[in-house]
């Protein structure tokens, strides 16, 4: 069976009057967990709270 973790992350960047510079930072915390092997599933207020999930791997025990 699969199992998987929850976790809420609060994306807001740091604060700053440059588009870009928010827009970047972003990205580059969701590429992030992306290689983390974290899965965005739902985003709020464009992002600042999302939740994501993983499946976790789950060590089998040898039957003899």
């Amino acid at each position: 069976m699969k199992k998987y973790e929850y976790k809420w992350i609060d994306l807001s960047p740091t604060w700053s009057l440059n588009k870009d510079s928010k827009m970047n930072e972003m990205m580059d915390r969701l590429n992030e967990l992306g290689q983390e092997g974290w899965l965005l599933i739902s985003g709020l207020e464009l992002g600042k709270y999302s939740v994501f999930v993983r499946e976790i791997q789950i060590e089998q025990e040898n039957s003899k």
